[in-house]
């Protein structure tokens, strides 16, 4: 049972691993995005209140962005000394955003304010309920800074990835586990996690990543069917294990008890007593012929087992438990004992 703990402690960690690096390519990609979205959208010298028409192609832009990742459920842009936000569905003021159209619950409106005027670097903000009109979800949101060709920050991008659809992403490699799963930022705040921690005893895998610096968990209760499964495994593994040794165990006695009778036929034949002959030879005839019958006897007890077992259980208990064992009986077992 160890060794076989520790193999799905080792396939854990695999998946685990393969998981986190998903999760970490998922999230370069999002950074690529943000720097896709300032080299195809030209900022410079923008106002809305100007050409309000052109936010449009801003608008129909970010729904291409977040139609073509699967993760992403709504994209939205804020740049820095702009009265208004661009999103993948509308435009709409500042202040309106936040106080109004996007209300975090763990994160304040002017958390968030102070993030979209004056972050500098990706943020990941918790999985949290955001109540937008009209429909309430839990998302993780991340903020990624927009640059300039010089480097300073023209901006902030907003990624809206939803927890359902983020959960989706983590069973495709930890779903065969029932496995709560966790992401922890590099300071050990929780950023994500997936079903109920188990309060039973369970395995747990760790995955640090060196590339985003987010620790990837992974808690697997050790109810877990497949390690029940080898529970079971083991049982019943014991129990065809003694289902044989008795079966030897009788073979051997009737070989025994046949070796025996042919010494006493031998012996008698050097008697030239022809009455115990003629006895002996029809013992011999009758061994030989319940011998190549027993297969015939062997498939007629296979086709009628029900019907067969059935009469042993109600006629002859003893021997309905003594098959049992093969079949990992408890009560059988015991009974043997």
């Amino acid at each position: 049972m160890k060794a076989y703990k520790k193999e799905i402690q080792e396939q854990a960690n695999t998946d685990l691993i393969n998981l986190g690096q998903m999760m970490d390519s998922e999230l370069q990609t999002i950074a690529t995005t943000a720097d896709q979205i300032r080299m195809s959208m030209d900022f410079d010298g923008y106002r809305f209140t100007e050409n309000p028409l052109r936010s449009r192609n801003y608008v129909d832009q970010l729904k291409v962005y977040s139609v073509t990742n699967p993760l992403l459920s709504e994209t939205a842009i804020y740049l820095r000394g702009e009265d208004y936000m661009f999103m993948n569905q509308s435009t709409c003021p500042v202040d309106f955003f936040l106080n109004n159209m996007y209300l975090f619950e763990k994160t304040s409106s002017e958390e968030m304010r102070d993030l979209l005027f004056h972050g500098s670097h990706r943020t990941i903000l918790p999985e949290q309920k955001v109540t937008i009109p009209g429909r309430s979800d839990s998302f993780l949101v991340i903020l990624e800074p927009l640059y300039t060709d010089y480097e300073s920050v023209q901006g902030m991008c907003l990624f809206f990835i939803r927890s359902a659809d983020l959960e989706r992403f983590a069973d495709s490699r930890l779903n065969k586990y029932e496995a709560y799963f966790s992401i922890e930022d590099a300071e050990g705040n929780l950023l994500f996690s997936s079903n109920t921690m188990p309060e039973e005893p369970y395995i747990t895998s760790r995955y640090d990543s060196s590339q985003t610096g987010c620790v990837y968990t992974a808690y697997i209760p050790e109810s877990l069917k497949f390690v029940k499964k080898i529970e079971i495994i083991s049982h019943e593994l014991f129990s065809v294990t003694l289902f044989v040794l008795l079966i030897s165990l009788i073979v051997l006695i009737l070989s025994c008890a046949l070796g025996w009778c042919v010494a006493k036929i031998s012996l008698k034949l050097k008697h030239k007593n022809f009455t115990t002959v003629i006895a002996s030879l029809l013992f011999l005839a009758a061994y030989y012929w319940i011998y190549f019958k027993a297969q015939t006897v062997i498939n007629d007890l296979m086709e009628n087992a029900i019907a067969y077992g059935n009469k042993v259980k109600d006629s002859a208990y003893v021997f309905y438990l003594f098959g049992r064992i093969g079949e990992g009986d408890p009560l059988a077992m015991l009974s043997k004992r």
